[in-house]
Parts: C-alpha cells; sequence; structure tokens
C-alpha cells in the first residue's frame, strides 16, 4: 500500500492506490473495485449502531461497470459515486505477486479532505467515538439482563480501559443475579449451557405483554423450580416465546 501524505488524508491526490484493483480517487470522490465474472465486489457506509448494538452498514449501488484486464485474467471493475461523508468498508479484487485475491479495505471519507485510508480497529475506534455506546447503556442493559446486548454495547465504549471496565461490571452483575438464583445441576458444561437458557427464557417472560401479568409470573416462578439442566435442554426452543413457555407450563403442571 503506498502511503498518502498529511497522515493518510488524500484530499488532492488524482489516484490514490491501495492496490492494483482496489482504489479510491481523490477529487472525483469515486471508489474503484475490481471483481471476478460471477463474483462480486462491494462498498458499505456504516450507519451507526442499531437498538441491537449492532453497527449497520449500507452497501452502495455501483454507478459504472467495465471489463479490465488484471493478473492476466479479465475482470469487472465497478465504478462507486456520490459518497456521503463517514466510515466505509470496501472489499474488492487485487493483484498480489501474480495471485488475485480478494481484501477489506477501511477508509474515513469527507468532501473536505478526501480518503483516510486506515487498518479495521483503528477505524473501530474512530467509530466508537463518532456513534458509540455509554458506560450507561451498559449499566441499564445489565439491570434488565439484557446480557448479550450489553456486551455488545460493551464492545463499542470508546476507550480500551472503559470497554474493560464494562466487560468486568457485566461479569459481576451477572455472577450477583445468579448467587440470588437457585443452582441448577448437572455437569459444570451442562449448567452454563443451562444457565444461558434460563437467562434468555426469563428475559423473554420480562419483555412480554402476553398472555397475562399473572400468568407471565406463574410461569416465572415455576420455571425458577427447575433445576435439572436436562430440562432446559429439551425445551430451548420453546424458552424463546412467552406465550410457548405458558403452554408449557400448562402442559407439564397438568400431568
Amino acid at each position: 500500500m503506498r502511503e498518502p501524505d498529511d497522515r493518510g488524508r488524500a484530499p488532492h491526490l488524482r489516484v490514490l492506490e491501495v492496490a492494483k484493483g482496489t482504489r479510491v480517487e481523490g477529487p472525483e470522490h469515486q471508489v474503484l473495485l475490481c471483481s471476478r465474472h460471477g463474483e462480486s465486489s462491494w462498498l458499505a457506509h456504516y450507519t451507526g449502531l442499531g437498538p441491537d448494538y449492532l453497527v449497520g452498514r449500507a452497501f452502495l449501488t455501483h454507478q459504472q461497470r467495465q471489463a479490465i484486464e488484471l493478473g492476466g485474467e479479465e475482470v469487472s471493475c465497478s465504478r462507486f459515486g456520490g459518497l456521503e461523508p463517514g466510515y466505509y468498508e470496501a472489499c474488492g479484487l487485487l493483484e498480489r505477486e501474480g495471485v488475485l485475491e480478494y481484501v477489506l479495505v477501511y477508509f474515513h471519507f469527507s468532501p473536505e479532505h478526501g480518503f483516510r485510508l486506515d487498518e479495521r480497529e483503528p477505524i473501530q475506534e474512530q467509530m466508537r467515538r463518532s456513534f458509540g455506546s455509554s458506560f450507561g447503556d451498559v449499566r441499564a442493559l445489565a439491570a434488565e439482563q439484557e446480557w448479550t446486548l450489553a456486551r455488545r454495547a460493551a464492545q463499542w465504549i470508546a476507550g480500551e480501559g472503559e470497554r474493560e471496565a464494562a466487560a468486568a461490571y457485566i461479569v459481576r452483575a451477572r455472577e450477583q443475579l445468579e448467587r440470588g438464583l437457585p443452582a441448577l445441576s448437572g455437569r459444570e458444561e451442562d449448567v452454563a449451557r443451562a444457565q444461558t437458557i434460563r437467562e434468555r427464557a426469563l428475559a423473554t417472560l420480562r419483555r412480554a405483554q402476553s398472555p397475562s401479568p399473572q400468568a407471565l409470573e406463574l410461569a416465572r416462578g415455576w420455571l425458577l423450580e427447575q433445576t435439572e439442566s436436562e430440562f432446559w435442554f429439551a425445551h430451548e426452543e420453546r424458552m424463546l416465546s412467552a406465550d410457548a413457555v405458558w403452554e408449557l407450563y400448562l402442559q407439564l403442571t397438568e400431568l
């Protein structure tokens, strides 16, 4: 990769080559990506964190495509333009020592400064500062026992020290909760898996609006009585729906 001037900024370069077949152009603010026929290259704009604490990506449609020769074979070259300011990820075909392979390229774009190339982790850290989460998000999610979302939110806190502190907070919160719940029986690895299923089931009941508050509380109390790991394995799929848990409660308590 040829390093641009001004710490990676390329406001006035005619062509900034990432590698043969994959490049970004300066004044025209366009991205050129190559791919084999029948395969594809793509350009995605990171759109920010969603309510699930996953980063959204909007895939751009190429404006023009033409056939060119790369690495001794004919490939398709796609041109992307009309970029909005923000962070991007691109996948394109390039030639390295006579071998064609696909690579991922990460960059930031702004009309004022053009393109700034970087590696994945520095780009992610910049995104954390731009639209990341906070320790407060993690605490709120842990209070709701939304452990998966809490872990995702922790990963998008800016600053390695803050991320590590948030991850440790989640572990402590889970341990404190588990000490207040009935212990599960079984092998150590089975207990760990059963605890995850139980947590998911209890979270499902907390969020549910039906069948009724009274039914949900009955179902929750009944679930807490189930301490055999095998019970949770046998009914794992039904734990994804509060109505299914209620039906299981009626089915098994009537026997």
